[in-house]
């Protein structure tokens, strides 16, 4: 059999589990798996990142339930929780399911430690990737100058997505060449955009679950479990599943309309935010790139300078001139808090 590995792109842009240190991962447990979950710093345009800790739900790689933790507790923003699932059968947890409570949290990590001591894990640039809600974590990853972005989940609305699913050996490091039989010279890359295709492997959705069945070529679909937990779901249509392509609620918008970030960081971009669908936080303007993103309407503003005098963002004012200011609908903005 053909194995599968990790297109190049992949790993250029470093989104394997191998990137993240050991500090990420929980010690085992011989009659389960430890999920450990880290979620975005506030600043610089993030806003109670932390909450209540997810739901999760364990599968094996055919899709077959093994168990799950429920109301775990919170967590507070720039930290880290541990989820315990007991299953004694020792099966590996290819598969899981994490499913959001009242209160929305931002995900920059989340790795799982199985029964006998497998790690894997994965972060929040793939929110960014595929086009789910995200923002900058401003977190590190350990041991490295990593900064990867968050995710979005939330139950009561105020965020688009209910949880995430994610197959864990999709995000892993290739096979060592110790380990290859001769089978393995047929590799099947898998790219960014197989990741991204709304299959099992990862995929964020809004009120049901996709329930990984490697023997099926199409995902079942199911509904949230009720609480208390069970392993029966019940079959709904896939077309429930599509993303939306405005993540920005009514309930965000107003959130951070009299906000700006003034932000002097290299690694947050006013041109990645505004090209991004899915990127939700305050207006933003960077010194880096002399650029100011209007997040309500995703439009990209130089900065004025000597050279540039009108459709450009005046730093000093916090406005943006036209030359027409009036024949522009919401040039002219006042802000009630100034971040830098």
């Amino acid at each position: 059999m053909a194995s599968v590995a990790l297109g190049k792109f992949v790993e250029v842009i470093g989104l394997l589990s191998s990137g993240l240190g050991l500090d990420n991962f929980a010690p085992n447990e011989e009659t389960g798996s430890v999920v450990k979950i880290s979620v975005g710093l506030d600043g610089n345009g993030l806003s109670e990142a932390g909450g209540d800790l997810p739901d999760v739900r364990l599968f094996n790689n055919f899709g077959e339930f093994l168990g799950l933790a429920v109301d775990t507790g919170t967590i507070g923003d720039g930290s880290t929780g541990e989820v315990k699932v007991a299953h004694s059968d020792g099966q590996q947890a290819a598969y899981t399911l994490f499913s959001a409570n009242g209160n929305a949290i931002c995900i920059a990590t989340a790795s799982i430690t199985w029964a006998d001591g497998s790690q894997y894990g994965w972060h929040g640039d793939w929110a960014q990737e595929c086009l789910y809600d995200w923002y900058y974590s401003n977190i590190f990853i350990s041991g490295t100058s990593k900064q990867p972005k968050c995710l979005w989940i939330d139950a009561n609305g105020d965020r688009p997505y209910t949880g995430f699913q994610i197959h864990w050996p999709a995000f892993a490091p290739t096979i060592p060449p110790n380990l290859r039989s001769p089978d393995d010279e047929k590799v099947t890359e898998i790219t960014v955009a197989d990741i991204c295709s709304g299959g099992p492997a990862f995929r964020a959705v809004k009120t049901i679950f996709a329930t990984p069945s490697p023997r099926r070529s199409v995902s079942r679909l199911f509904k949230r479990a009720p609480k208390p937990a069970t392993t029966k779901f019940t079959p709904i249509p896939r077309f429930a599943a599509t993303n939306s392509t405005n993540s920005t609620s009514h309930s965000s918008r107003s959130k951070f309309k009299d906000l700006i970030i003034l932000d002097h960081n290299p690694n947050h971009s006013a041109r990645e935010l505004c090209e991004s669908l899915t990127s939700r936080g305050p207006d933003f303007a960077s010194y880096v790139e002399s650029l100011f993103c209007r997040m309500s309407d995703k439009t990209l503003w130089p900065f004025c300078d000597n050279n540039t005098r009108t459709q450009c963002f005046s730093i000093e004012s916090k406005q943006i001139i036209t030359g027409q200011v009036k024949a522009l609908s919401g040039a002219v903005k006042k802000y009630a808090k100034v971040i830098t």
